[in-house]
């Protein structure tokens, strides 16, 4: 046998053992059945809640995980301060003030003066109209609601 029809014949046996392969392969996709995938709800631990209730005259639900420490200040117009942390020590600010802006637009208008605002977006809190936005540099996240002269805030850093 010559050396190129050695090399020829060896060639046609990778074709064809390839084109078999593939054509095996082709095949058995098409007509095996579709293998059935079940999703079951995750099941996470629910927090322990617990109750904070402010002398404001207000309370709300928290994780028990969360310290709650009172920020004192001798400004008048501050109803609560309060910064909530988490065990990694991320922090969340909740401020209740009276405020001589009407509405949110006014108060935005003179926020805006002060920080670079990078997004805002409408939201529902509780049953409030508010605004959360992110400004600053680092990023923080900002919500703000305004109801009957008195400005409800939530302020942490942005998580990334």
């Amino acid at each position: 046998m010559s050396k190129n029809l050695r090399i020829g014949i060896a060639i046609l046996v990778t074709i064809i053992i390839g084109s078999i392969t593939v054509w095996e392969l082709k095949f058995k996709n098409a007509t095996s059945e579709p293998t059935e995938v079940t999703i079951k709800e995750a099941t996470l631990p629910m927090p322990e809640i617990t109750v904070y209730e402010d002398e404001a005259g207000f309370k709300f639900n928290y994780p028990a995980g969360l310290t709650i420490k009172e920020i004192e200040t001798d400004d008048s117009t501050i109803y609560s301060s309060l910064e909530l942390t988490a065990p990694n020590n991320e922090k969340l600010n909740l401020r209740i003030t009276d405020t001589i802006y009407n509405n949110i637009p006014e108060w935005l208008q003179s926020f805006e003066k002060n920080n670079s605002v990078t997004s805002s977006k409408e939201i529902g809190w509780e049953t409030m109209a508010a605004k959360q936005l992110t400004y600053s540099s680092p990023q923080r996240l900002k919500t703000i609601a305004i109801e009957n002269n008195i400005g409800y805030s939530l302020d942490s850093l942005l998580d990334k």
